[in-house]
């Protein structure tokens, strides 16, 4: 069905609907999701959902009423998020303002038939609640040093993002945290950078190196993921020049 028709029908069926009809079984869990400030709201599907069951998503800002002085708050309608199979709905575009706090609330819809709304159980804070994303990670081999170049992790685009843009210009105090193995020796060296750029070595040759790297707020209190482990190997001892060149991106990064 065309999902513009799918929408014209829910809102229809939501407007129809009578009091005296039983709806769905109500969503749980309802919650927010961010990463790179990708802001994300999922919930899970009530129990004995109907097969047919779509759901819809609103979200508030907090301290947002519909009258002053009402204290009834002003939900708003997420247009993409109106009458959805998945159990999830991106709100990054309505949500890109990181001074402001967020709700959300859903429900479900089932024939003619609609759930009571299940509100998120916490207040939602991007600045605060986002996880920062694993970095970008190229290392390029030359005889026996490594050079490390780090990037990002970037925020998440929407209609709103005119350019791509590091979260380090968007939080305080970020550092990168490297780690470093020698499978030779079998140590790790670890290392912290105010930038995206380290020299390694000299190393040992004809050993395979692993680098691993994670960006961090020293600010703020923010969940972060590592990349993952990217290993090279310096060429063997009697060769003059060797230079090869690794890039690795992790998948959905946006670059």
């Amino acid at each position: 069905m065309d999902s513009a028709l799918l929408i014209a029908l829910c809102l229809l069926w939501t407007r129809t609907t009578g009091s005296f009809a039983e709806g769905p079984p109500e969503p749980s869990n309802v919650h927010f999701y961010s990463e790179n400030l990708r802001n994300i709201v999922r919930w899970t599907p009530g129990e004995g959902s109907p097969n047919d069951t779509v759901y819809t998503v609103e979200y508030a800002i907090y301290g947002d009423e519909e009258e002053s002085g009402s204290e009834r708050v002003r939900w708003r309608r997420v247009e993409h998020c109106t009458c959805v199979t998945q159990n999830q709905c991106d709100v990054s575009q309505e949500t890109f303002n990181l001074e402001e706090d967020y709700y959300a609330r859903v429900r479900a819809v089932s024939g003619n038939t609609q759930s009571v709304w299940t509100e998120s159980t916490s207040r939602f804070s991007p600045e605060l609640d986002t996880i920062l994303g694993a970095p970008l990670l190229e290392l390029t081999v030359l005889k026996n040093y490594i050079e490390v170049t780090i990037k990002g992790p970037f925020r998440w685009r929407t209609k709103r993002t005119k350019k791509e843009k590091s979260l380090w210009k968007i939080f305080p105090h970020m550092i990168y945290y490297v780690s470093v193995f020698n499978s030779r020796s079998g140590h790790t060296d670890y290392r912290r950078l105010k930038n995206g750029n380290l020299t390694l070595g000299p190393l040992d040759f004809s050993t395979q190196f692993c680098v691993v790297v994670q960006a961090q707020s020293e600010s703020r209190p923010l969940a972060s993921k590592p990349s993952e482990r990217l290993c090279v190997e310096t060429p063997p001892g009697n060769t003059e020049t060797h230079s090869c060149l690794f890039t690795f991106r992790l998948p959905g990064q946006q670059v």
